[in-house]
């Protein structure tokens, strides 16, 4: 039986709706899905503050806004960080260069305890980075203490960790 053109049209017309329903090239494929990995425990948003008896707010002892991508059972963290007013030496003075630095750490690590090892090129000195420790994971809705230091140890703070509800 032959096609009217009008039949033909109709079915062309019909053609990218029939797709778009079926789903097709919308979002990943079932084998692009199965090779996801789920998100590792440090994956997410932080916040690092500084314990120092000269801060007086909540938003002058941020030291360092974290964001981390981690893969489920990788010990290998990508981490992009922003310095806060509390990174400066002293942190009642005027704001320093390193309030404004931001970066990516190219040695972050989840500890075998659970941890968090992240070295912060803060300053311009390469020879003297900061390293950002955690002995362990904060759980859910808590803050762990730590130290960040620098390299060269004239520098050593209290710091806490915690997940940024942001």
């Amino acid at each position: 039986m032959p096609l009217h053109r009008t039949s033909l049209l109709m079915a062309a017309a019909c053609l990218p709706f029939a797709v778009l329903a079926a789903g097709a090239g919308h979002g990943p494929s079932a084998v692009e899905r199965a090779q996801e990995t789920a998100p590792g425990p440090w994956q997410g948003n932080w916040r690092v503050t500084r314990d120092d008896p000269r801060i007086r707010t909540r938003a002058g002892a941020e030291l360092a806004r974290l964001h981390i991508i981690q893969e489920q059972g990788s010990r290998v963290l990508e981490l992009q960080w922003t310095a806060g007013r509390a990174m400066c030496e002293d942190p009642a003075g005027e704001p320093c260069e390193w309030a404004v630095a931001a970066g990516e750490s190219a040695r972050a690590r989840q500890t075998k305890a659970g941890g968090l090892t992240a070295s912060l090129a803060v300053s311009a000195d390469q020879d003297d980075p900061f390293t950002l420790h955690f002995a362990r994971r904060p759980k859910a809705g808590q803050a762990v203490q730590g130290t960040l230091s620098s390299a060269r140890g004239d520098i050593r703070w209290r710091v806490r960790i915690e997940r940024d509800a942001q």
